[in-house]
């Protein structure tokens, strides 16, 4: 199966902890959404996914990974243009959540996620046999152990290979996820590509060999380089 993975734009933690943002002048950080250069970031390169016939985008719950996931696949349609193609399925899991002391890893609840996000579905948030609610699913017990979510992860597009045969699917995740997973460091909106096999749980390309799929620089950084 066809994955792409993409780290959620920059949020407003990110600004903050960057120093590019004053904490005065942020939104609250708890649960934070995207910082207005995270916007700008999915703004720029959303036009990549646009060209892609994507059928299952699996997102972290956490706001910045929603609001991610919603700028890139909707927005208004251009002025003399027809209707968006279809759209594809949101699924929020939180096994692609992330794990860090700071006030940016404690979730919103269900309730308030499945009132402002009404195009994900988040039936799948809560793991089996989980003692949490729909109140504080981010306080899962291995919620620390990325390495074990990623093996969990690996073993869900194993028993669901029946369903993603054939398909293309979008994770939006976090970049203490895919760093675990890919072994590089991940820029806000960077996105990799890699193909899965179900029944080896094998990647590929290896890590050593992937690459990011588009630049990140802004166009004066393009400018300068091109002068330089």
């Amino acid at each position: 199966m066809q994955v792409y993975f993409t780290r959620h734009a920059q949020s407003v933690y990110n600004a903050v902890v960057e120093g590019e943002l004053k904490p005065n002048d942020a939104d609250p950080m708890w649960d934070c959404g995207l910082s207005p250069k995270g916007q700008t970031q999915i703004t720029q390169h959303r036009e990549f996914f646009e060209g892609k016939k994507i059928d299952y985008v699996l997102v972290s719950p956490y706001i910045r990974c929603l609001e991610t996931a919603m700028a890139t696949y909707y927005r208004e349609p251009a002025q003399g243009q027809g209707e968006e193609k279809k759209k594809p399925r949101f699924y929020a899991m939180s096994i692609l959540m992330e794990y860090a002391e700071s006030p940016d890893c404690v979730g919103s609840s269900i309730p308030i996620l499945k009132e402002k996000y009404p195009q994900v579905d988040f039936t799948a948030l809560l793991m089996k046999k989980s003692p949490n609610t729909e109140e504080n699913w981010y306080a899962l017990p291995f919620r620390k152990n990325i390495l074990e979510r990623i093996g969990l992860f690996e073993t869900f597009l194993s028993e669901n290979r029946k369903v993603f045969n054939g398909k293309t699917i979008h994770v939006i995740t976090h970049g203490g996820f895919l760093q675990n997973l890919i072994h590089k460091p991940v820029e806000n909106y960077q996105t990799f590509f890699m193909t899965f096999d179900p029944q080896l749980k094998k990647w590929l390309p290896s890590w050593r060999a992937l690459k990011p799929l588009y630049s990140l620089d802004t166009e004066e950084e393009k400018e300068l380089k091109a002068t330089g």
